[in-house]
């Protein structure tokens, strides 16, 4: 019996892996930003069958009068229909994108974390500690 507790962990998140997901989406405006409160929010929920991302996404605006620059910010959340592509960009107008992406369900709210190799290995350890 304490032989299938290893294998039946990993089969286990292997399946909740593999199911679909919710995801927030929200395209800029107040209601997207960090931080995110979903009780002040009409942020929509999707079910996505990849991976969640939060885009953070800043440009220079020139105001025409004075000539003056300033760097904007906003937030868009959403589902990739693709392999997500974390990473950053630099987008036409001089500013940036910085794509973040996630599995778990509903996981691109505020901060975003991601699965770690090193939570993998603790968690096989701690798995083989129960079975020895």
């Amino acid at each position: 019996m304490k032989n299938l507790l290893l294998p039946s962990l990993v089969l286990l998140s292997i399946i909740a892996y593999s199911n679909a997901i919710n995801c927030y989406y929200c395209d800029g405006g107040l209601g997207c930003a960090d931080p995110y409160y979903e009780e002040y929010s009409k942020i929509q929920k999707i079910e996505c069958t990849q991976h969640c991302f939060k885009d953070k996404v800043t440009d220079i605006y020139r105001d025409p009068i004075t000539e003056e620059t300033t760097e904007r910010a906003f937030i868009r959340r959403g589902c990739s229909s693709s392999k997500c592509q974390r990473g950053c960009k630099d987008n036409e107008e001089g500013g940036r994108t910085c794509r973040s992406c996630c599995r778990p369900n509903l996981c691109n709210s505020a901060e975003m974390k991601t699965f770690s190799i090193i939570m993998a290995v603790v968690m096989i350890a701690v798995a083989r500690a129960f079975v020895a």
